[in-house]
């Protein structure tokens, strides 16, 4: 794994997630999670571009544990 996609992971499975009216788990709070990378002196611009894609993975996964009715 990279220096970077180290820094994404860290971020990612600290950062809030956001859940939607139905309680179907959307993705994490971006905004939360680059401030989270900026406080630890991440590279912000390598971290904003992994996280879309591990929230997504986040929230299917999540989905398909727990699907809704």
């Amino acid at each position: 794994m990279t220096e970077q996609g180290a820094q994404a992971w860290h971020v990612l499975t600290s950062a809030p997630v956001q859940v939607g009216p139905s309680g179907r788990v959307l993705g994490i709070d971006m905004a939360a999670a680059l401030t989270l990378a900026a406080a630890w002196n991440y590279d912000v611009a390598a971290v904003a571009e992994l996280l879309p894609f591990g929230s997504d993975g986040l929230a299917a996964g999540i989905a398909d544990r727990h699907p809704t009715s």
